[in-house]
């Protein structure tokens, strides 16, 4: 099986032995950042893509739903 390309170095958070990471927290959340869009990407060109849209767009509305439940008593600005 090939190995997943992310794009990240993992190198540079040192390994298995170190306990020490090499890298700024900028960096740290650029790298967290790029594995996220990974993970999009891979959603978006899974067979399943279809599927994981529905299954998201029911999450939205249900989230929408219950946002409006909790906040329902706050005064609009």
């Amino acid at each position: 099986m090939p190995a997943i390309q992310t794009g990240i170095d993992f190198s540079r958070f040192g390994g298995a032995d170190s306990s020490v990471c090499k890298v700024s927290g900028e960096e740290r959340w650029q790298q967290i950042l790029g594995l996220m869009q990974f993970a999009a990407n891979v959603m978006e060109k899974s067979p399943e893509a279809e599927r994981i849209r529905a299954y998201k767009e029911v999450q939205e509305l249900e989230w929408q739903r219950i946002q409006k439940r909790l906040f329902s008593h706050v005064p609009p600005f």
